[in-house]
């Protein structure tokens, strides 16, 4: 479980990266590519907090 937890926390930045990088290249309101890296963060905020229990 830690290994996951590990390897989901190093991913995640860089999914957060390609998220703005689409947002850039389809020139997104910077308001609406935040809100998503938002939410996918919480997203993988939760997955590690409920593969710990």
């Amino acid at each position: 479980m830690a290994g996951a937890a590990e390897a989901a926390l190093v991913r995640a930045p860089a999914a957060a990266a390609g998220i703005v990088g689409v947002g850039v290249v389809a020139r997104a309101a910077p308001v609406v590519v935040g809100r998503v890296v938002a939410v996918y963060a919480a997203g993988v905020a939760a997955a590690v907090y409920l593969s710990l229990g």
